[in-house]
């Protein structure tokens, strides 16, 4: 998908020099934001009512937001949906913050848009602003939803970085926060990016809530295997890791023995459809439903039915409950355990 997520012209214009920080100085410019051709900048100027579909900002408050929240923004598949938590959930709002670009503020209006991933893509949602907040000089107009591929977001973030760096070194700004943060990212070797990157798909900072998970975090891969742990990443409570990791070991060990040999009896532990599995190039929800169907359609059982789970010649294991809920299904065949691990985590 092209361009970038960020087009933007440098704005040299007078007055920006009186501004307190260089950084915000040098890096004055012209934004547009657009997603699929779709300007997520459009924007009502209060005081003459004019639409404009760019706004006049500096780039470092967007840049810096980006390389500190980087690891989720990329890798954090566990946002809610809505685009502004209740007030009362401080927890809630903090890490939504880390996907809302209006949290990047700085002085500055910046559009509601909200950044998810989910599996191999990424959804964009951006929201129009009912009025103008008090002191906003421009209010945003549009509102829109789009999918897009993680490798094309994380391109334009990049892009962006690099682009305001390069500005505030030739405006002759020394280092800042944002250099010596994206230094550290670019050196970390490739143990430091599986541990960051698995922090972000637990929702938390690597630098500061994974210092004290990262011997869960490599126990887990220890001993499940990076496939299984990239799941267990994904929807396990990053409170309760171990006891999550613990619990996958017995359902594994549970789901490799003891599969059914009887006449007639239909285990799902063996059933394998023809539905996609690789989880990179599709969203896991289009797995399970894809395997829903075909299940459904090799038991005869009508798509609207009630599933007969009590009445049908089915082989079904189960484990004792894990606290929080975390629930798996593992599929074998020729007696052996599939590679593949399908996790739901549902908020306790």
């Amino acid at each position: 998908m092209t361009p970038y997520l960020f087009a933007f012209d440098w704005n040299t214009d007078s007055g920006v020099d009186e501004m307190a920080a260089p950084e915000l100085a040098a890096t004055m410019a012209r934004l547009d934001i657009t997603v699929a051709s779709k300007f997520v900048t459009i924007a009502e100027d209060i005081l003459n009512g004019s639409i404009r579909r760019s706004i006049n900002v500096a780039l470092y408050p967007i840049a810096e937001w980006i390389v500190f929240n980087w690891w989720q923004l990329l890798h954090n598949s566990r946002v809610a949906e809505e685009a502004v938590p209740s007030s009362a959930d401080a927890e809630a709002s903090t890490r939504l913050a880390r996907h809302n670009l209006r949290s990047a503020a700085d002085g500055f209006v910046w559009p509601n848009l909200l950044i998810r991933r989910d599996g191999p893509i990424a959804r964009l949602d951006w929201r129009a602003d009912d009025s103008a907040a008090p002191g906003r000089s421009i209010r945003f107009v549009t509102s829109g939803s789009e999918i897009v591929e993680v490798g094309w977001l994380q391109d334009s973030f990049a892009d962006l970085v690099q682009a305001v760096l390069q500005r505030l070194e030739e405006a002759g700004v020394g280092e800042t926060p944002l250099s010596k943060e994206w230094e550290a990212l670019r050196a970390l070797d490739t143990d430091e990016t599986e541990f960051c990157e698995a922090c972000g798909r637990l929702g938390i900072d690597p630098f500061s809530e994974g210092v004290d998970l990262a011997e869960s975090i490599e126990e887990a891969f220890g001993q499940l295997g990076p496939t299984v742990a990239w799941e267990l990443f994904d929807a396990a409570s990053p409170g309760s890791l171990r006891q999550d990791t613990a619990w996958i070991q017995r359902a594994l060990a549970q789901a490799a023995v003891g599969l059914s040999n009887e006449p007639g009896r239909f285990d799902l532990r063996r059933w394998r459809g023809t539905a996609p599995t690789t989880f990179f190039d599709h969203p896991p929800y289009e797995v399970g439903y894809e395997r829903a169907r075909e299940l459904r359609r090799d038991l005869g059982i009508a798509p609207t039915d009630a599933f007969p789970m009590e009445q049908l010649p089915l082989t079904i294991s189960t484990l004792g409950n894990n606290e929080p809920p975390l629930e798996g299904v593992l599929g074998a065949q020729n007696d052996e355990l599939t590679a593949g691990l399908v996790l739901g985590w549902e908020p306790g």
